[in-house]
């Protein structure tokens, strides 16, 4: 069953969200979300270099949409988002989201799956994806 959670100001958002899952006592599940942050850290992955270019932003953004899973990587719980961010002048950026520090809160909704999700690595992609879950 679905359940609805609440990060607050300070919060680092992938640890809140895990802590949440963890508590929840699920592995795997689809994450959405929204709310706000003072500070992201987004990447783009580049195919041909098979690496996350990363950028920071420090700035007050409203979190439009967070959307992603989580699954188990090395044997711990993993979040993987995306996310789409506006700032004040109602520009927006998006892309996977890295870290982010809650402000002024940040809601999100964890959905769990019937089956676990698991992480490996790709060499052809250099990227962990899931195997076929079972």
């Amino acid at each position: 069953m679905a359940r609805i959670h609440s990060l607050k100001a300070g919060m680092q958002l992938h640890e809140g969200v895990l802590a949440a899952a963890a508590g929840d006592g699920v592995s795997t599940a689809l994450v959405t979300g929204i709310g706000g942050v003072r500070e992201v850290r987004l990447a783009y992955y580049d195919r041909a270099e098979k690496k996350y270019e990363e950028k920071a932003f420090q700035e007050q953004l409203e979190l439009t949409s967070l959307v992603g899973n989580v699954t188990v990587k090395d044997g711990t719980l993993f979040l993987h988002a995306h996310g789409t961010f506006a700032r004040r002048d109602y520009t927006v950026i998006g892309g996977h989201v890295v870290s982010g520090v809650v402000s002024p809160l940040l809601e999100f909704v964890l959905t769990p799956t019937e089956n676990t999700a698991v992480r490996e690595l790709d060499e052809s992609l250099g990227l962990y994806t899931i195997r076929n879950p079972r």
